[in-house]
């Protein structure tokens, strides 16, 4: 196989799995409470870190339901979306991950 070739068949394969994963991060990020209140209200990852005190990171994972708020994050969440995103919504996610 020449390296032209070689090289189009990675990028096919690279595109393939980058669809997959945004297929998936966008399954989860529908699933969780906090990516539908910001949807709703407009907020970005911007304002739920300033307000949380977190890192755009760290909110992008909560988003995406790939990590699970620890407890003082996570009334930090109810506080700044003034209860739209209880601290019991990420009990369900965490069971679903179980």
């Amino acid at each position: 196989m020449s390296a032209d070739a070689d090289k189009k068949l990675r990028v096919a394969i690279d595109n393939k799995r980058s669809q997959k994963r945004r297929a998936v991060w966008k399954r989860l990020s529908e699933e969780t409470t906090l990516y539908k209140w910001m949807k709703m209200k407009g907020k970005t990852r911007e304002d739920v870190a300033k307000g949380t005190d977190s890192t755009l990171r760290t909110v992008e994972y909560w988003m995406h339901g790939q990590m699970l708020p620890g407890l003082v994050s996570a009334f930090k969440i109810e506080a700044y979306t003034k209860g739209a995103v209880p601290v019991a919504s990420w009990l369900g996610t965490a069971i679903a991950k179980a």
